[in-house]
């Protein structure tokens, strides 16, 4: 069996999963879509409501040692690019790995809870597997770091013990927590076209790859589409215009994306 899954952890992150369920469906994605979701969400019946399966799942278990390393207050002193939401929490984002857990499935892809499916994205299942597309949004350098946001896995709960039991015995700090790690874990992983994983920040920072007829999956990475206080709601009105398209209406209008420029660059 295949099919896509995500992951949501606090309630902030609803307003995405919803609209990523209804992109899948826009663009007839041929397989479904599952949401993992832990104890601390209280509004899930709002996905279960769309006829998604709801899994919930635990974060794993990390030493306390680990835990404090990576709290939010000191993965957001790096100097980022953009501006992580008040609701973001780092260690939210090492329940990810729990996906390894699901042998049932042949294959997955995970996507972000703040992606959407701008074209059918289903190619992604005949890419092997651990793939993953380059944190493209900066240069051409970022070409050799990886973005977690979109994952072709094969599920392993060997390897999910692995990785749990590594990070409880490493003293290493992930700057950019999972993504960090898997990048460092996974030394020779299947590089997928960035057009699978397009961060929004393209359209500002490297504009000459920005193509609409050929972007698949949208990332909006730092600035969340449905949060009132995003910064670049100006800048980016046209790629936040898509998501709100499919949050309101689970469609983007003809006249729409026929009005669609790529940027100049």
């Amino acid at each position: 069996m295949e099919a896509y899954i995500t992951l949501v952890t606090n309630d902030n992150y609803i307003p995405g999963v919803i609209a990523l369920a209804k992109s899948l469906r826009y663009v007839n994605a041929t397989r479904s879509l599952i949401v993992c979701y832990t104890a601390s969400v209280t509004q899930i019946q709002a996905i279960s409501n769309l006829g998604i399966e709801i899994i919930e799942v635990s974060p794993p278990s990390l030493s306390e040692d680990f835990l404090t390393r990576h709290q939010t207050q000191n993965i957001h002193k790096n100097n980022f690019s953009g501006v992580k939401p008040n609701f973001h929490n780092t260690l939210e984002n090492w329940t990810k790995l729990t996906i390894w857990t699901f042998e049932q499935y042949h294959k997955l892809v995970y996507l972000d809870a703040d992606t959407i499916a701008f074209q059918n994205p289903d190619r992604l299942f005949d890419f092997p597997a651990f793939g993953a597309a380059p944190n493209l949004y900066t240069s051409i350098e970022d070409l050799n770091r990886m973005n977690s946001g979109v994952l072709v896995i094969q599920p392993d709960t060997r390897v999910y013990d692995k990785m749990i039991g590594f990070l409880n015995q490493t003293q290493s700090f992930y700057r950019r927590t999972d993504q960090t790690f898997l990048q460092a874990y996974f030394e020779d992983w299947h590089v997928l076209p960035y057009t699978y994983n397009t961060l929004q920040y393209v359209y500002l920072n490297l504009p000459q790859l920005w193509d609409w007829k050929t972007i698949k999956i949208i990332h909006y990475q730092y600035e969340k589409p449905w949060d009132d206080k995003n910064e670049k709601k100006n800048v980016l009105k046209e790629v936040i215009q898509v998501w709100r398209y499919l949050y309101e209406n689970a469609s983007i209008p003809s006249s729409f994306l026929a009005s669609l420029n790529n940027p100049s660059g």
